[in-house]
């Protein structure tokens, strides 16, 4: 049986495949396992991936991220009307529909975010038909447990104009504990597992209970104020904040200056998850000046400590919250964004979290200390994604075939993501 997993996030897209008894994750043709969900217009061509990415500057306004945030919503929906207030391409309604406005040149295209996913799926499956074949269409989405139905929907309907045969949508929290057969192993007795998402946008936790092999979200909360992106743009700000100190020119204001600084902010940001230190180097960054910088892990990790209070207040609240003490919880999940970083973990928990973020799971002494604290009766398994599955042995029976795509997903997709189970 030839099957294919796919995750489509805020900011990044990830395919796995499954032939021959192995799963696999399959690199894009830029040859990395993880492709940027952004799309580009142009007044040829609809380019999707890292070519996207890196046209931003020239061409931002023509560019679609983050789609997912507003896939199957209305424009009263409050998280829409903040995703339209916050994108660069200009969102409008149009016959009841959201739909992006986008200048090509010869015309005004108005295009729907439905379509923009559909691009993103293609992107998918043709990378996953590098590998299996052409014949080969059966998928599994993992989606958020916050989607409703129309949110999913839109999303199965997209994955199937790209040509996928649906063959389920999995939670993503439910997707990570099967991956790794956590609560398989063991058919009888139950556990609470407390599940934490640093996504590329939003901060997520959940708690939820593992019983007889059956998974159930007892609790959840998601802040949309804490993501990877905002540690791009805290360490963009310090850039700018130093050119300024250089060159006594404060380019905050300038559009195109600060899209080139959250450019080499993303870089660095991942350079400093395996070196001490990364050199962000701009050519003609404002007024034909050019700019050179070094920043340290260190200095990284001290400029983003307030988000990393926060991402372990989001962890006690939750517990406070759903009526949780630590000693409730059997083990911790953790899992952050490509767009966070990665680096070396202060709790081991495998290979896996080799690659996490720098700082958040080795910020401070007091943090760690509480983390400590909370995993003291917690055993180390790594994990995938955070969101819930239906609690059904049916749908467990019918998706476990296919749970080593999620397996892969995870080391691909999630590794790059801080993920910890303790």
């Amino acid at each position: 049986m030839a099957a294919i997993g796919v995750h489509l996030g805020c900011t990044s897209a990830c395919v796995a495949v499954y032939k021959d008894g192995r799963a696999d994750v399959v690199a894009n043709d830029a040859g990395d396992r993880v492709t940027p969900a952004i799309v580009a217009y142009t007044e040829n061509e609809e380019v999707v991936g890292l070519a996207a990415k890196q046209s931003r500057i020239r061409n931002i306004s023509n560019t679609v991220m983050k789609v997912k945030q507003i896939l199957g919503r209305s424009s009263d929906d409050p998280q829409a009307q903040k995703y339209i207030t916050e994108s660069k391409c200009l969102v409008i309604e149009k016959n009841g529909k959201l739909r992006y406005e986008v200048d090509t040149g010869e015309e005004t295209k108005f295009v729907n975010p439905e379509d923009v996913a559909r691009l993103i799926f293609s992107k998918m499956k043709e990378t996953a038909h590098s590998v299996l074949g052409s014949d080969a269409n059966d998928v599994v989405i993992t989606v958020p447990f916050d989607f409703g139905e129309k949110q999913k929907n839109a999303l199965g309907e997209a994955a199937r104009a790209a040509g996928f045969n649906v063959l389920r949508l999995i939670h993503e929290p439910s997707a990570a504990l099967l991956a790794y057969g956590i609560g398989q192993d063991y058919p009888t007795g139950k556990s609470n597992i407390l599940v934490f998402k640093l996504g590329g946008t939003s901060l997520s936790v959940s708690v939820m209970e593992v019983n007889s092999g059956i998974y159930r979200v007892l609790s959840t909360n998601t802040d949309d104020n804490i993501g990877g992106t905002h540690f791009t743009e805290t360490l963009a700000q310090y850039l700018a904040s130093e050119f300024q100190r250089a060159f006594k020119h404060d380019v905050r204001g300038n559009a195109r200056a600060m899209m080139k600084l959250m450019n080499s902010a993303d870089i660095a940001k991942h350079s400093l998850s395996t070196l001490g230190s990364a050199n962000c180097f701009l050519d003609s960054l404002y007024e034909g000046q050019d700019f050179d910088c070094n920043v340290s892990r260190a200095r990284f990790e001290l400029l983003c400590s307030p988000l990393f209070n926060k991402c372990i207040e989001a962890i006690r609240g939750l517990l406070e919250q759903s009526g949780f003490t630590a000693d409730d919880i059997n083990k911790i999940h953790t899992e952050s964004s490509r767009d966070i970083g990665r680096g070396r973990s202060g709790f081991h928990a495998g290979s896996l979290m080799r690659n996490s973020i720098p700082g958040l799971q080795d910020h401070g002494l007091s943090q760690r200390q509480m983390l400590h604290h909370w995993a003291t009766q917690a055993s180390p398994v790594s994990v995938l994604n955070q969101y819930n599955c239906t609690a059904s042995l049916c749908l467990l029976e019918n998706i476990l075939v296919l749970s080593k795509i999620f397996k892969l997903l995870v080391f691909s997709f999630f590794t790059p993501r801080l993920f910890l189970l303790l």
